[in-house]
């Protein structure tokens, strides 16, 4: 979820033998989340200097090895779903929008999207 999505698109590109992969709101790409400012400051913090030193990091920057499916709420206005749209669009990755969505319920066991979002890993 969100940075740890980010590690999932991360290890889909970079890990041999992964069937499939689910990210749930992720970072996917490092270079437009740094120009948005996502976190204040936290990709660059977290990539150690500029998204664009680091496309070795970047989901958008790299090949994916296996499926993904990402799902992401079109209200999440804490990593925007445009990051995932982007992705999803360029590597042909399965995308779940859910409608009305935040960034915080699809990992909410009590959310009313939360069973939609279970259901990606059957």
């Amino acid at each position: 979820h969100s940075a740890g999505g980010q590690l999932a698109l991360w290890a889909g590109a970079t890990a041999p033998g992964l069937a499939r992969i689910i990210a749930v709101a992720p970072v996917a790409d490092m270079v437009r989340a740094e120009a948005l400012d996502l976190g204040s400051g936290a990709v660059r913090s977290f990539l150690g200097g500029p998204a664009t030193d680091r496309p070795d990091l970047d989901p958008m920057r790299l090949t994916p090895l296996c499926d993904a499916v990402i799902v992401s709420g079109d209200r999440d206005d804490l990593v925007p779903i445009e990051l995932a749209r982007g992705y999803a669009l360029s590597k042909q990755a399965r995308l779940v929008e859910l409608a009305g969505i935040g960034h915080f319920e699809p990992v909410d066991p009590l959310s009313t999207v939360f069973e939609t979002m279970l259901g990606t890993f059957a």
